[in-house]
């Protein structure tokens, strides 16, 4: 998941939404909403998001240049490499 609002998103995004993902490849798109000012007034932006695409992105690169995945806390020191 990828930053979006899950209650603007909730009928979009479901279980059923990672199983497809999974099984039949299907990306899920999301609705993101944000506020900036401009011209003196506030604007409201609308962005459509991929919100689950099945591809991972962050990996950590051990010293056997290996690549494993990141998960918040943890460095390439903390992975054990036999």
């Amino acid at each position: 998941m990828k930053g979006y609002s899950e209650k603007r998103n909730a009928e979009r995004i479901t279980v059923q939404s990672f199983f497809d993902n999974i099984n039949k490849k299907e990306k899920i798109d999301a609705e993101n909403c944000g506020f900036h000012v401009k011209d003196g007034g506030v604007v409201k932006d609308l962005v459509n998001k991929v919100a689950i695409s099945g591809v991972h992105t962050k990996m950590i690169v051990l010293e056997n240049e290996c690549c494993a995945p990141y998960i918040y806390g943890l460095s390439a020191k903390d992975y054990f490499v036999e």
